[in-house]
Formats: structure tokens, C-alpha cells, sequence
């Protein structure tokens, strides 16, 4: 007899827990390569590293790297552990391993892609925290930019502040 949904995670609401089934092997090996990657154990960093490429590559193959990137950043959103401050630096690894070019400007359209009617300020979380770890000029002209188009805009107060924080950082280790 099989046992239907294979997996279930605890999901924190504002509400308190929630029960999520997943069904899918391929999305549970995101999940715990994320959460792995977020843990900041360094004995395992490398590993989870190299099978969330693999994963990445599997599951785009043929697609091109604006589209892959984009894909991947929705499931990053969706199911990473957002609030883990390994991730970031594990995400680079990941987007250097497979050599994505613009990257910075494609996290400049995410941006912009999670606001507005889309409103999904996890989005943008995910996409000033990829870009402060970055560390290039682009990133920094991304964060620039997205400083500008939020200073005439209606944003939670540590929202502002961590687009702040991140360009300090940048200019502080230049």
C-alpha cells in the first residue's frame, strides 16, 4: 500500500503552522538542498551546492538562461528558506556554477516582477539579498536603481532599510 503524499513539511504562518504535502521527489530535493544550503554547515555546503546546480540543469535543460534563472527564482521564493543568511551566499555559488550572464539584470526584472499588482515582497527580499552578496558593479547599479524607484513609493520601512544595508555593504567592501 503507498502511502499518498509522500512528504509533508510545516509551514510557519502568521497564524500559527500549516500542513503542506508534497508530491513531487524532484521539488522535496530543492527543498531540503535549500534548506541545507540556508543551514550554513559547511561539511555538507559543497554537496548541496553541486546537486542544486545538477538540479537546476535538469530541470531547464534546453531553456534559455533568462528563463532558467527566472524559473529558478520563483521556486527560490516559493520554497527557500528566505530568512536564512547562508542561502544568499549558496545562491551566488549556484548562479556562478551555471554561468549566468546579466544576472544582476534579470534580478532587477524579479524585482520588479514582485511588485506592483504582483506585491510579493518575498521576491523582493530574495532579490536585494542575491544582489548585495554579488558584490559587482551591476548589482550595485541594480540596487541603485531600485533604491530610486522605491524612494517615491509606499515600502515597509525595513524593506527600505535593508536595500540601504545592502548598498553599504557594497560600498564598504569596495
Amino acid at each position: 500500500m503507498k502511502f499518498e503524499p509522500v512528504y509533508w513539511m510545516l509551514e510557519r504562518g502568521s497564524d500559527g503552522y500549516h500542513i503542506v504535502a508534497i508530491n513531487n521527489n524532484d521539488l522535496m530535493i530543492l527543498i531540503v538542498s535549500l534548506s541545507e544550503i540556508g543551514s550554513g554547515n559547511e561539511q555538507i555546503y559543497e554537496k548541496m551546492i553541486a546537486r542544486l546546480t545538477d538540479w537546476v540543469r535538469f530541470r531547464f535543460k534546453g531553456k534559455s538562461q533568462e528563463h532558467t534563472m527566472l524559473a529558478f527564482l520563483v521556486y527560490v521564493r516559493d520554497w527557500g528558506p528566505l530568512g536564512m543568511e547562508p542561502l544568499y551566499r549558496g545562491l551566488k555559488d549556484v548562479l556562478t556554477r551555471l554561468d549566468i550572464t546579466g544576472a544582476e539584470r534579470i534580478l532587477f526584472d524579479f524585482y520588479a516582477d514582485n511588485w506592483g499588482l504582483r506585491d510579493n515582497r518575498h521576491g523582493r527580499l530574495l532579490v536585494v539579498k542575491t544582489l548585495e552578496v554579488l558584490e559587482t558593479q551591476e548589482a550595485h547599479r541594480a540596487l541603485e536603481a531600485i533604491s530610486a524607484h522605491t524612494q517615491s513609493q509606499n515600502i515597509p520601512p525595513e524593506e527600505s532599510q535593508l536595500i540601504r544595508n545592502a548598498i553599504r555593504t557594497y560600498k564598504e567592501k569596495a
